[in-house]
């Protein structure tokens, strides 16, 4: 048996500009790995043509499959046509959920890899993918299987939403205490008129002989390693001129910051950056604040005012500095940044029971497709 016997591709398109507001999934939206999605984006400013897709289908990044961005949707939308929607066949005894797994095996993401077409942008085939040979499981083994699995993803999304409620009661505390800060001209007792220019300084200190980790900055807001986020290296060979980024700085791709690839180096050493990017730290005890006001719907208006107003849509650290805001009192900002460090502390313990969950899940999903395991050591409930 193959996978074109049982899963067929789903290629309804629509004009996004001739629909009502709905759910949007872009490869920005699935998490690498986690078989899961990081956010859920808006349909209203697509300008291009997408796939419509249903819950409980089946979504798979085709570009860069070694990502391994898969989800099996909760939701209705529509979709980046650079994700496969996937559909099982009528009259076919396979569930969607055991389809799920099989195609989120290690095995088949190296399968689909090898079908992939490009350079630069490497994307899978489906007229090659759809030959992956399946093994043989009774329906009382897929049967097990997938509900063995879901008890690892019903964790992970657990922790997952513990950690989106922390982000939003942390935003919406933001939003109250520092609410005159997006204020620029008004006259408030206690709050000085200034500029980012005020509390953050631009960093341009070299590696030169350092040997640090690549970062890159991704469009949902994050710093993250760059090896890890690309699954191969994409960076020079000699990073001597690359930038260092030290713990709570800053750093952002000039050309790219318009769609929000600009974040803070919360890991626990130093990384680096390409000498592309402009990377800048905090006065003393602000990181969190910055961090929130620049993610701020105030501050991305305002950026996308400055980006509008370049030649190369591009922001320059100059131009950066140069957006206004009511600077709080540092009473203020201190509560503030004891409320945020229990937060930050929180998701940083759920970000490393996630990362465990993971591994297992995928040890158990490569033995069971491979058959290493026999799902009779799974006991009946």
């Amino acid at each position: 048996m193959i996978l074109g016997d049982i899963a067929e591709l789903k290629k309804i398109i629509v004009n996004p500009k001739k629909i009502e507001k709905i759910n949007y999934i872009g490869l920005e939206n699935i998490e690498k790995n986690l078989l899961n999605i990081n956010s859920v984006s808006s349909s209203e400013e697509l300008k291009s043509s997408k796939f419509v897709f249903k819950k409980g289908d089946i979504l798979f990044g085709k570009l860069r499959p070694y990502l391994r961005k898969i989800y099996l949707s909760k939701i209705d939308g529509v979709c980046s046509t650079d994700i496969w929607v996937i559909n099982l066949k009528k009259n076919c005894n396979f569930s969607k959920e055991f389809l799920f797994y099989l195609i989120a095996d290690k095995k088949f993401i190296q399968y689909a890899n090898q079908s992939s077409k490009g350079t630069s942008l490497p994307r899978a085939d489906w007229k090659y993918v759809q030959n992956y040979k399946i093994q043989n499981f009774t329906d009382i083994e897929k049967d097990k299987i997938s509900k063995f699995l879901q008890i690892f993803d019903d964790e992970i999304d657990l922790i997952l939403n513990q950690n989106n409620s922390l982000e939003k009661i942390s935003t919406r505390i933001f939003e109250k205490l520092f609410l005159n800060s997006f204020f620029e001209n008004r006259n408030i007792n206690k709050w000085s008129k200034g500029n980012l220019s005020d509390l953050i300084i631009r960093v341009k200190e070299k590696l030169k002989d350092k040997k640090l980790r690549v970062l890159t900055a991704i469009n949902i807001g994050e710093l993250v390693y760059s090896d890890e986020y690309f699954n191969k290296q994409v960076y020079s060979k000699n990073i001597s001129n690359y930038i260092k980024v030290s713990k709570f700085d800053f750093a952002y791709n000039p050309s790219r910051i318009n769609i929000g690839s600009i974040g803070i180096n919360k890991k626990d050493e130093e990384g680096a950056v390409s000498p592309a990017y402009i990377v800048f730290k905090t006065r003393k005890k602000w990181h969190w604040f910055i961090e929130k006001f620049i993610k701020s719907e105030f501050s991305k208006k305002k950026i996308k005012q400055l980006c509008s107003g370049s030649v190369r849509q591009s922001l320059a650290f100059e131009d950066l500095c140069r957006i206004e805001l009511l600077i709080p009192p540092l009473e203020i900002l201190e509560n503030y940044n004891i409320f945020y460090e229990e937060v930050f502390n929180k998701m940083k313990i759920n970000h490393k029971k996630i990362k465990l969950l993971i591994e297992i899940r995928d040890q158990f999903i490569s033995n069971f497709f491979s058959k290493k395991i026999n799902t009779d050591v799974i006991k009946d409930s």
